[in-house]
Order: structure tokens, then C-alpha cells, then sequence
């Protein structure tokens, strides 16, 4: 079979490139992946799972056919059947294919209280713009716990500036609250850490324990989402992808590292995977799909 210029199915293939949908929210959790539809709905994948993560795992950058069965180590007929379906449900594009619409608004404030945790990733130093949008359409109340890291890339100044409530220290007593990691894990109805990095992930993954946001997660019965943001180098060191994993396996949401800028060098920056895996528009739809998500699995279970 041959194409309109002549060339085969075969040689296509060879030639297109593959890469995960930017557009695409993708959380895994424990042996479930979940993609935010579209439509605002989240799908959520048990059976083969784990295969395909192993995919989508390596399709953080453009790859050929080749290499994908090179390092997802699946068979290629199997793999050729599964990218069909990753491609229909806008998971992957190929290089011809362009990307879904953007992900359309939800209801407004569906969370009472959300816990926000903002460590030390140079990603903290523009996400006020993400909580601006949480505050507009996703929660009634927001906390924002900033770790020792965080404080140099935010000031708490600036939190407080646009009115949010402001939490650093494991010991400061406000009002009647004497404990604030007990107060923020039982009155939160998620926390999430945006950006989560190396070190946070390190103490949430051990049970540490030596922060306040470390302390208010081991405390919290609500849904916990973490959205990793370092360096590619470090994402992909052993040490740190067994921390990651350790989160998936405690039924924690992680929410995958996208493309990100890398500024180590001062004159000079790059694209490289480690970012924050969701972006200011869809951080809303992405984090409403989680909550969804987390009370159905809760009623299933009883």
C-alpha cells in the first residue's frame, strides 16, 4: 500500500514522530491512569494501565516508531494497536496531527477549602497567576503553605498581598488554632503542591515529616496531588523516580512533568521535560477531574 506521494504505510510510519499530547492532563495513581477528557470528564484506565505509562513514559519527546519499541520494550504489533488508541483519545499526536482545543471551564468553586503547598522549584516564582485562577473558579478558600525553599523564589508579602492565607512555620499559633498541620490537613478538601520538588517529594515519600507541608500531608484524609517540576537530569536519577513512584503507590495524584525552561546558566536557557505538567489555563479542569475522580473511587469503595 502506498501513499498519495508514493510512499508505503511502512515508511510513514518509520518516519513519524510521536509525542505526548501538551494539551493533555495525565495523572497516575497507584494502578490507574487518568486523563482529563476533552469535555472536562476524567477517564480512568485500570486494565493495561501499566503499559500504558510505559508509552506515554517514554513519549516525554518526540520519538520514532523505532525507538518506542526500543524503550518501552513492547511488542509491535501491540504497540501500533495501543498508540491507535492513545491517538484517538487525544493522549498522544503524531506529527501531522494537531493539537485538541483547549480544555473547556468547569463549574465554579467545586473544592471548600484547598491546601496549597509551593516548594522550591523556580516554577514558584510565577505561579501566582495559578492561584489567581484557583481562587476565581476552583476554590472557596485557599492556604498557602510555603516551604524553606519556596521562600526564596516567593515572599510571603506577595501571598499576602492578593489576600491569601499564609502558613511557613510548624510551630505559629494563629487565633484559636495551636497545631497548624492539624488544623490545614483536617479542614482541607485536597491539598496539592504545585511545584513539588526534589526535596518536598523526598520527605513526602520517607514520612519525614520535618515541614509544615510534609507534616500536613501525613495528617490529611483528603485527596493529595503532586506535581513535580526539576531539572531533567534530576527527574530521571534513580533516587528520585523510586520517591515518585513511592507517591503513586500511597494513593497520592501525580500530575506528570511537562516541558519546562532550564536556566541553570544565566545566558543561557533551553526547553527541556521537568516543568509543571499542567498549565495556568487547565489547572482548574485538572485539578476539578482529581476531586471528581477521588469521590467516586471513595463511594465505589463504601
Amino acid at each position: 500500500m502506498t501513499g498519495n506521494n508514493g510512499e508505503s504505510v511502512t515508511q510513514v510510519q518509520a518516519a513519524t514522530r510521536y509525542v505526548r499530547n501538551p494539551e493533555a492532563a495525565i495523572i497516575v495513581h497507584s494502578h490507574r491512569l487518568i486523563h482529563l477528557r476533552a469535555n472536562g470528564n476524567p477517564q480512568v484506565w485500570t486494565e493495561g494501565s501499566d503499559v500504558l505509562w510505559r508509552i506515554l513514559k517514554v513519549l516525554r519527546e518526540p520519538k520514532i516508531l523505532e525507538e518506542i519499541l526500543s524503550e518501552a520494550a513492547i511488542p509491535e504489533a501491540e504497540l501500533m494497536d495501543l498508540l491507535k488508541v492513545l491517538i484517538k483519545e487525544g493522549l498522544v499526536v503524531a506529527s501531522s496531527r494537531e493539537s485538541p482545543e483547549r480544555l473547556p471551564e468547569n463549574g465554579l468553586h467545586p473544592c471548600d477549602r484547598l491546601v496549597l503547598g509551593i516548594s522550591g522549584a523556580i516554577q514558584a516564582t510565577s505561579i501566582i497567576s495559578l492561584v489567581l485562577q484557583l481562587r476565581m473558579r476552583f476554590a472557596k478558600d485557599i492556604q498557602i503553605v510555603l516551604t524553606k525553599g519556596a521562600l526564596h523564589f516567593l515572599p510571603p508579602s506577595v501571598v499576602r498581598y492578593y489576600g491569601f492565607g499564609v502558613w511557613t512555620d510548624i510551630f505559629e499559633t494563629r487565633g484559636e488554632i495551636n497545631v497548624p498541620h492539624i488544623h490545614l490537613a483536617s479542614t482541607a478538601s485536597m491539598v496539592a503542591i504545585i511545584p513539588a520538588s526534589a526535596n518536598t517529594i523526598h520527605r513526602l515519600a520517607t514520612g519525614e515529616c520535618s515541614d509544615l507541608l510534609s507534616l500536613t500531608v501525613s495528617a490529611t484524609k483528603a485527596p493529595v496531588v503532586v506535581a513535580p517540576a526539576m531539572n531533567s537530569a534530576m527527574l530521571s536519577s534513580p533516587a528520585i523516580e523510586r520517591n515518585i513512584n513511592r507517591l503513586r503507590e500511597d494513593g497520592m495524584y501525580i500530575v506528570e512533568p511537562g516541558l519546562g525552561w532550564e536556566v541553570s546558566e544565566r545566558e543561557i536557557s533551553s526547553t527541556s521535560v521537568g516543568g509543571i505538567g499542567v498549565k495556568v489555563q487547565n489547572v482548574v479542569p485538572v485539578l476539578y477531574s482529581i476531586l471528581l475522580t477521588n469521590q467516586r473511587l471513595a463511594a465505589a469503595a463504601g
